[in-house]
């Protein structure tokens, strides 16, 4: 099932699939791992739900739900 990062459930995976961030932003992210075909995790969701903390490799990092939302992956779910 195909959906956004920022969609993932507390403790649920996907695999990168698509990733549509501006170029500034991909370069920034690309640092911490977010690549295709990677795994990533979601965390935590603050009370508003932005920003969601995330772990790829060990790394744990928060995005803006306005960038999650452009990162695509696929769950098994």
């Amino acid at each position: 099932m195909k959906k956004a990062v920022s969609d993932l459930s507390i403790l649920e995976e996907g695999i990168i699939k698509q990733i549509d961030l501006s170029e500034q932003k991909y370069f920034k992210t690309i640092h911490l791992g977010v690549m295709k075909e990677n795994k990533i995790k979601c965390l935590f969701k603050s009370p508003l739900n932005d920003p969601i903390a995330y772990q790829i490799n060990g790394c744990v990092f928060a995005l803006r739900k306005e960038d999650a939302k452009k990162i695509m992956v696929e769950t098994h779910g």
